[in-house]
C-alpha cells in the first residue's frame, strides 16, 4: 500500500516462503542453513533501477541462508538471486534497465536480555548490525546498506524488529536508500500434513 502518487492505493503483494534443510544442535551453539523464495506482483511505475520486489517491483527472489550460534553471537548470511518483470497492466520493465541481481547480507547479532535463561517463553532482546548489497548482473551496478536493528522476540514465536537502513555507497538509482524498518514476523509450530 502506498501513498507516494498522493492517494493511498494498493500496489501489490508477495507469498515468501522458507525451508531450513540442514541444522545442527548443540548446547549454546548451532548451525543451520535453509533456502527461501519469494514471488511478489505489482502494479506500480518501475521509477529506479535498484531491483526491490518488496516493494517496487514483481519478480521472483530464491537464495540460501546459514547461520551460526555462538553462545551469544549469531552471525549469518545469504546469498539470493533476484529477477524483475513487467508490473503490470500498465508499466513494462525498461529495456535499459537490467531485471536480474545477486544479492548479499552479512549479519552479526548478540542477545542481551536475559542474561540467563530459564525458559522458552522469556523475552529475548537482541541487538544487530547487517550489511545488505545488491549487484545488478548485466551491468555491474551496486549498492551496500548498513542496517542496525533492535530485535524483540516473544515466546519464541513472535518476532518485531526496529531498524535504520542507511546507504554507503550506491552506483545506482534508489528511490528510498534510507530510512526506518518496522518488521512483524509470526511462525506457527507443528504444522502437519495430514494424510487421507
Amino acid at each position: 500500500v502506498s501513498n507516494r502518487s498522493n492517494d493511498l492505493v494498493t500496489e501489490g503483494g508477495s507469498f515468501y516462503v522458507k525451508y531450513r534443510f540442514y541444522s545442527t544442535d548443540d548446547l549454546n551453539s548451532h548451525f543451520r542453513m535453509a533456502a527461501f523464495g519469494r514471488y511478489s506482483f505489482n502494479n506500480a511505475d518501475i521509477h529506479q533501477e535498484q531491483i526491490e520486489i518488496m516493494g517496487h517491483n514483481t519478480g521472483f527472489e530464491s537464495g540460501i541462508v546459514a547461520t551460526k550460534l555462538i553462545k551469544k553471537l549469531a552471525i549469518s548470511s545469504s546469498i539470493s538471486f533476484e529477477k524483475a518483470y513487467d508490473n503490470k497492466p500498465d508499466y513494462p520493465f525498461p529495456n535499459e534497465l537490467g531485471d536480474n541481481a545477486t544479492n548479499y547480507t552479512l549479519s552479526f547479532g548478540k542477545l542481551m536480555y536475559p542474561k540467563k535463561y530459564t525458559s522458552f517463553k522469556q523475552t529475548n532482546i537482541n541487538l544487530m548490525v547487517e550489511f545488505a548489497g545488491q549487484t545488478i548482473n548485466e551491468n555491474g551496478k551496486s549498492y551496500l546498506d548498513v542496517v542496525p536493528v533492535i530485535q524483540f522476540i516473544f515466546n519464541s514465536q513472535a518476532r518485531v524488529d526496529v531498524a535504520y537502513r542507511h546507504e554507503l555507497m550506491s552506483s545506482m538509482v534508489r528511490s528510498a536508500p534510507n530510512g526506518v524498518y518496522f518488521n512483524l514476523y509470526y511462525t506457527f509450530f507443528n504444522l502437519k500434513k495430514q494424510s487421507n
